[in-house]
Formats: structure tokens, sequence, C-alpha cells
């Protein structure tokens, strides 16, 4: 009789295992699964974090005056009348007429990263804006006014160049067409 009883108590405890101890045994398993994937995540958080803050330092120790030159170089909108107001200064120092200028509709472009993130594969959205413009000088004076377009810090991409004689008193002026675009971030 104490065999039965004995083999009924160990029978009950198997079922017992089987029927308790197994479903806290797979949420155990699963919530060390959970735990695995948080601190994975929490890794990798840790890792934005730092670069986030090598990020911050990195533009902390950039002077103010090479940051209002960065955010003339890609300003964070279209900007199209100070466009206007640069070509403007730039054809009166140089003696050059503008005729007119003309924005057409902006569009979206992709720029690579630095080196560094294109690695990764990561792209940095920006914009650009396309224009058209004429202006009426002689030939020194406009490439005078490339130059001068050439260095100045807001990025300009010519496209296309068309020149064509005007008749002046003095017979030397001549009209340029340029179309170019600019960027601006998204």
């Amino acid at each position: 009789m104490k065999a039965l009883i004995a083999i009924l108590f160990a029978a009950a405890a198997v079922v017992l295992v089987f029927m308790v101890a197994r479903p806290l045994w797979d949420e155990i398993l699963m919530l060390r699964a959970e735990s695995a994937v948080i601190s994975d995540n929490l890794a990798r958080l840790k890792e934005v974090e730092g670069l986030r803050d090598d990020l911050i330092t990195t533009r902390n120790s950039i002077s103010k005056s090479d940051l209002a030159r960065l955010e003339k170089l890609l300003p964070p909108k279209s900007n199209t009348e100070d466009l206007l107001a640069s070509f403007e200064d730039l054809t009166r120092a140089r003696g050059i007429a503008l005729k007119n200028i003309n924005f057409s509709a902006e569009s979206s472009s992709q720029q690579l990263l630095p080196a560094t993130q294109a690695t990764a594969g990561a792209t940095a959205p920006s914009s650009q804006v396309n224009y058209s413009l004429s202006v009426t000088g002689s030939y020194e004076a406009f490439r005078s006014l490339l130059d001068a377009m050439e260095k100045n810090l807001r990025l300009i991409d010519m496209s296309d160049i068309s020149f064509a004689s005007s008749a002046s008193s003095d017979g030397t002026a001549i009209t340029y067409s340029l179309k170019a675009k600019s960027y601006y971030q998204k």
C-alpha cells in the first residue's frame, strides 16, 4: 500500500510538473528572449546617444561665423529672395545689368552624406531651386561675374550658358542667359 501511495504521489508530481511548471518554464524562456531583445535595443540606444553627444560636441566646437557660413552654403529653406539680392549685388558690383530672373518649381534630390556615413548607405535629403537669369554687359564683366558666382558661399550649379550680341552705343554689350540651380535643406 505504501508503494502504491508513493507511485501515486510520483505520478501526481509528474502531472503537476507538466501542467503547472512547464507553462511557467515556457513563460520564463519567453521573458528571457524579450529581455535579450530589450538589452539589444538598449545597447543600440546607448550607441545612438553616444553618436548624438558626439554630434552635439562637434557642432558646439564650430564657431558661430563658420555655422553662419554653413547655413549660407545650404540654407534651411529655398531663400529665393536672398538669391535675388545676391545676384543683384554681384551684377551691380561688376557693372552688369540684371535683366530678369525666373525661379522655377523646386524639386527634391538626394545628396550623399560625408564618406563616414556614406558607407552605411545613408543619404541626406536636400531640395533644389532652379532658376534662369539674363544679364547684359561686357565679356570681361561677365567672366568676373562667373568667377564671383564660383566663389560664392551658396552653391550654384550652372547647367546652361548662352549669349547674344545686342546693339549698344559702344557695341560691347552682350546679353547672357544662364540656367542654374541652388540647393537647400529639406
